[in-house]
């Protein structure tokens, strides 16, 4: 792809002022504003599209239409009125261009970074915290309002940190090669996929390569499918056997008025999803040794909490992933969706092949291209929008997963060893020394079954506070995190991004765990503010109060100058003799965790000497205590 310097954009839109800001190459801004008495500069937007490579945040759905209409001449008033058809009314992008009449400059080269970032519906504050920027700042002045002289200033400083956000996480997605590897594809297949999250390259190439735009399927409320058992899925013990008979014949049913689910986002929400399992599958609790599993809409999960188990002379305890596993499934039981036709099967297995070949030769970029288009595709078959969908497909892929786990979880215990964990794609095992052969037949006999391949790694240990929660130390001594172990990164996990929350408390009890390094000794001696701060997305928005009032009071009612206001997103460390908490400005609710925080909208260059050492002594106290880890 031809490239230009980059430059990062970003808009406010108000009935008396509009601005559309730039930040350049040489850490300059540039800004184009228009309010009464002073008409955009159009000619001189134009230049900076025709020489930068644009780069937004959710600047697809809202930053390109409206500087399209910009560009046309409108006033402040016809921007802000399709401003608020944007948001207010939830109109996509192309029914504005649509109505409008209108399309950005054919000079525009643009990108928007939001989908290439793989957390599902976080804000660009969210990641603000995310990314421990310097500065979380919200909109400062309320979108109905006229605009002053001067909080034209404020609202350019807002729109200057907004633009340093943007390109701190336009950085990230280079440094973890997200955007590189769209740029590859996009110089690959000709079509240019860098504002596209996985799962929509996946659509696109693949719809490229079929050349015909497959039309979703339609799936009422209601409808209700099983799940085939495919013929090398079988068990030995009368438990799993009538496990799986309940799994055969109960049905699933598609909701459109998506069902909840028991699982959690990054802020704390109930994850939708477009697909009920049935009550009699979702009870089943199968005890193997001494673990319970059950069965869920995304995978296998055990119920372990509060253990621990590690290396000896007499067990060895070793960590089993499959490798490749749902594209395999989808692959070995020749699925695809039926709107899309075999030739979508056959362009599948034929990226896997690629996928593999460019993999074993060292080709990262390659291979790393084709695991997107392999993994994004089963993304899109539970989305009823997609030309992907297949909510049965879906279900066979995951329950399929689900099962083989299990096939190898009884063999492995009727011999004898011992399966202390499972989850999505793996197990971790606990193996007497003796019966390390037979473990490495058994796993062998299984890959040969399923035609499937096991990735192994020794561990040394493996601590648990619960399933979702934990860390290992490896062979190697590297430690792996999982859940509130993870340290705050952007793309730290599969589908979602996780805040920072006292990380050195967590730091404290994994070096405690690995080194035997006191929890204090850690704490004191961590001199990155980073690790002590905590951030949370706040409905309504968030406040401090400045008095002492009825704890459940509205904040919006009280008097000016009465609370401090921080916006949706707030940050804060734990200070030293400080009771007070942060509140919900809508109801006044404690924000969870939030006694004895202080805000740190602003990070300062050191810890300061406020910190409250002893809280995050207690609290890594408490998260160690919770491991039942004994020394």
């Amino acid at each position: 792809m031809t490239k230009r310097p980059i430059a990062f954009f970003d808009l406010e839109t108000y009935r008396n002022y509009f601005l559309c800001k730039f930040l350049l190459p040489t850490d300059e801004y540039v800004e184009f504003a228009m309010f009464p008495g002073q008409p955009l500069n159009r000619v001189g937007v134009l230049l900076m599209l025709a020489r930068y490579t644009i780069v937004g945040f959710n600047s697809g759905n809202y930053d390109c239409p409206i500087l399209a209409l910009a560009l046309t001449g409108a006033d402040n008033q016809a921007l802000k009125d399709a401003n608020d058809m944007l948001y207010a009314r939830g109109t996509k992008p192309w029914e504005f261009y649509r109505a409008y009449n209108i399309s950005m400059p054919t000079c525009t080269d643009h990108i928007d970074i939001m989908e290439v970032l793989p957390g599902v519906r976080i804000s660009l504050k969210a990641y603000a915290g995310i990314a421990h920027c310097p500065t979380i700042q919200d909109l400062p002045i309320d979108p109905s309002q006229d605009i002053s002289p001067i909080e034209r200033i404020r609202l350019s400083t807002y729109c200057g940190n907004d633009l340093r956000v943007t390109r701190r996480l336009y950085e990230i997605a280079c440094d973890k090669e997200w955007i590189p590897l769209r740029e590859h594809i996009s110089d690959e297949i000709g079509i240019d996929v860098r504002s596209k999250s996985d799962a929509q390259i996946s659509e696109a190439i693949t719809r490229a390569k079929l050349g015909f735009r497959p039309e979703p399927i339609q799936r009422p409320s209601g409808y209700q499918f099983t799940y085939r058992v495919p013929s090398n899925i079988s068990f030995q013990t009368e438990q799993l056997q009538e496990a799986l008979r309940i799994v055969a014949t109960s049905p699933f049913t598609v909701m459109h008025k998506e069902e909840e689910t028991d699982e959690l986002d990054s802020d704390g929400n109930k994850i939708k999803s477009g697909i009920k399992m049935h009550k009699d599958i979702a009870a089943i609790r199968i005890k193997i040794g001494t673990s319970v599993y059950k069965f869920g809409a995304g995978g296998l999960h055990s119920q372990e909490s509060g253990v621990w188990y590690e290396t000896t002379a007499t067990h060895q305890i070793c960590d089993s992933d499959v490798g490749s596993f749902y594209p395999k499934v989808i692959i070995n039981q020749e699925l695809y969706p039926e709107q899309c036709g075999p030739g979508q099967l056959i362009i599948y297995k034929t990226v896997f092949v690629e996928r593999i070949a460019a993999k074993r030769a060292g080709r990262k970029k390659e291979g790393n291209s084709k695991k997107i288009v392999l993994n994004g595709w089963f993304g899109k078959l539970g989305s009823k929008y997609s030309m992907a969908y297949a909510p049965e497909l879906l279900m066979q892929v995951t329950i399929s997963g689900q099962l083989m786990l299990l096939m190898l979880i009884e063999a492995l215990e009727l011999s004898g060893i011992s399966v202390v964990s499972a989850n999505t794609d793996g197990i971790v095992t606990r193996c007497p020394t003796p019966l390390i052969p037979r473990r490495n037949v058994i796993m062998k006999e299984w890959e040969r079954i399923v035609d499937m391949e096991l990735e192994h790694q020794a561990y040394k240990g493996i601590y648990f506070r619960d399933v979702n929660n934990y860390f290992a130390i490896t062979d190697k001594d590297e430690v792996k995190r999982k859940g509130i172990f993870v340290h705050a990164e952007v793309g730290s996990g599969p589908s979602s991004s996780k805040a920072p929350h006292r990380e050195i408390c967590m730091d404290a009890v994994i070096a405690y765990v690995q080194h035997g390094v006191p929890l204090d000794e850690t704490i004191y001696r961590c001199r990155d503010i980073r690790k002590f701060v905590s951030s949370r997305t706040v409905k309504g928005g968030a406040v401090r109060r400045l008095y002492e009032g009825t704890e459940h009071e509205p904040f919006d009612q009280q008097q000016p100058g009465s609370y401090e206001v921080f916006g949706k997103v707030v940050r804060w460390a734990y200070r030293r003799d400080y009771t007070s908490a942060i509140h919900y400005k809508t109801n006044g609710n404690q924000v969870a965790d939030s006694t004895g925080a202080w805000p740190l909208m602003t990070l300062p260059d050191a810890v300061p000497d406020w910190i409250d050492y002893e809280y995050y002594v207690a609290h890594a106290r408490k998260l160690l205590d919770s491991l039942k880890v004994t020394r």
